[in-house]
């Protein structure tokens, strides 16, 4: 199988910072370890890989992964906020899984190169081994439980948003309604729990207790909710 390509996340035209980002910061030098946030719902449903916290997580049935939030990184060369460009980063959490369980090649350095606006970048203290900020606690977490099986088509009917189980539908209750409608701007985490029949769903309600329990990321969030698209 050929190597996957990463999802450029982060990815924007030069200065094109969006309207709910918050206030840039300083400088960057090359080598400085930063954590950046991740939002796979900019990218184009077959690039969307999920950070998953383990191997089992991302591979074994209902997969589960973090889709939008604080990943760590490091930067790959000297930043000037002042001229506007984006910021250039190497992934260093290389555990990036999608829908069928394909593991991304993290040896294949294009894989893992990647750029931020620079409000999207803040400074890490945390070694390469931890994948959220445990130290902050988003107002609000997510776990969306939605479909992952065989590809459903939606048609124009659905409008804008397409059918309540697509990807553009989760995009929209994102971009729409966490970011700018509860001006969350980048205080949320979305992790995805993916379904591909009755079985995954009998598993996550038999283990959710430890898929999702008190030692997982979630759990430090101050406002935890359910998001169904099945």
């Amino acid at each position: 199988m050929p190597p996957q390509r990463r999802p450029k996340s982060g990815s924007r035209p030069a200065g094109g910072l969006s309207a709910d980002a918050a206030p840039e910061g300083g400088p960057l030098r090359a080598g400085d370890k930063v954590w950046v946030f991740f939002r796979i719902t900019r990218e184009a449903p077959d690039n969307w890989y999920l950070a998953a916290p383990d191997t089992a997580a991302g591979m074994f049935r209902p997969r589960l992964g973090m889709a939008e939030g604080w990943v760590p990184a490091v930067v790959c060369h000297d930043h000037d906020a002042a001229g506007g460009f984006p910021v250039q980063v190497r992934h260093v959490w290389t555990r990036y899984y999608n829908s069928k369980g394909l593991m991304l090649d993290p040896t294949d350095e294009e894989n893992m190169l990647d750029q931020f606006a620079r409000c999207d970048v803040v400074p890490r203290t945390e070694d390469d081994s931890q994948l959220v900020r445990t130290a902050v606690r988003p107002k609000l977490g997510v776990l969306a439980v939605r479909w992952g099986g065989r590809e459903l088509s939606s048609n124009s009917q659905w409008g804008s948003t397409g059918s309540s189980i697509s990807e553009s539908y989760l995009r929209s209750f994102i971009q729409l309604g966490l970011r700018k409608a509860c001006g969350l701007g980048n205080d949320y985490e979305v992790w995805i729990a993916y379904i591909e029949d009755i079985t995954d769903l009998h598993k996550l309600r038999d283990c959710a207790h430890l898929a999702v329990g008190g030692c997982h990321p979630l759990q430090r969030c101050q406002l935890l909710r359910g998001f169904y698209q099945l």
